[in-house]
């Protein structure tokens, strides 16, 4: 752990063939507020002025995630890290960031050719949040906007890079299938959220498996099932409790195809007194697929 590791994920870039689709999605389901701006979509679920930025392509899939640090001293030693790792970082232009509504940006590739984006600035919005309907708000400030699972077909390079390069750190693993022929999905934190970031070694049709956005309560997790039955978004995943990070959640399917993870109530870490285990299941109960 040093003081120059990232601290939160704090942005995603997504590219979608349908826009409209996501803006009833994010509205309509998600209940988040989402604004259009220059052909993309912003949404946001806080105070920082936006955390998904939709653009149109034709990928369907994440094209970029930016993580925080906690100023330029850290982004310039990150910057050096990253270089003596073999994965060189070049820092953006003043009209770059001006973009990401950040103060400094430096920009690298992740060993599969995702575009890692590491920068300082708070990002703050100066307009109050307006959430499409009546709910008590997302889990978010130090912990970021939620998380993400990647497809790394190369566990270990994907490790030397977020690990090694980032700074993560270890929370555990599950272990899955049989003996001899098991899967191995690595959970890695970089704030007290359990996981900001999970690999998952497998080729996929996408970079981005899921994303999760925590709220605060059951009854919010509920109303967010509610929503999605309401509009007829695929319910991927049933309601359940996962074993290693406690979250209460269900799964669904967005316009692009990846999911969202809509849950409440996941552990938090202390790293000076986490201890690091595997676990051989997923969910403790529920998480069932369709039928």
């Amino acid at each position: 752990m040093s003081d120059h590791d990232v601290t939160a994920l704090g942005y995603l870039e997504i590219g979608a063939t349908d826009l409209d689709a996501w803006q009833r999605y994010a509205t309509d389901v998600l209940n988040v507020a989402c604004k259009e701006a220059d052909d993309t979509l912003l949404i946001r679920y806080d105070d920082i002025c936006w955390r998904l930025r939709i653009v149109p392509s034709a990928a369907d899939d994440i094209i970029a995630a930016g993580f925080e640090v906690a100023d330029e001293q850290s982004l310039a030693a990150l910057e050096e890290r990253l270089e003596s790792l073999g994965f060189p970082a070049q820092r953006a232009s003043s009209q770059q960031a001006d973009a990401r509504s950040v103060t400094a940006l430096a920009i690298t590739h992740d060993p599969f050719g995702l575009q890692i984006e590491l920068y300082t600035g708070a990002r703050s919005s100066s307009e109050p949040l307006s959430l499409p309907q009546p709910g008590n708000g997302y889990i978010t400030g130090a912990q970021g906007l939620g998380h993400m699972v990647l497809t790394a077909a190369d566990q270990a390079q994907a490790e030397r890079f977020y690990m090694q390069g980032l700074g993560f750190r270890l929370s555990d693993h599950i272990l899955l299938g049989p003996e001899g022929n098991q899967l191995q999905l690595t959970f890695l934190h970089c704030n007290p959220r359990h996981h900001t970031l999970a690999l998952a070694p497998m080729p996929g049709p996408k970079r981005l498996h899921h994303i999760m956005l925590q709220v605060t309560s059951l009854d919010e997790v509920g109303h967010g099932l509610d929503r999605a039955v309401r509009s007829g978004v695929p319910v991927t995943s049933s309601l359940g409790k996962h074993t290693n990070d406690h979250m209460v959640s269900f799964y669904m399917r967005t316009p692009s195809g990846f999911d969202v993870e809509y849950g409440c109530g996941g552990l938090e870490i202390d790293d000076a007194t986490w201890r690091t285990g595997t676990h051989y299941v997923t969910s403790f109960w529920g998480h069932r697929p369709p039928g």
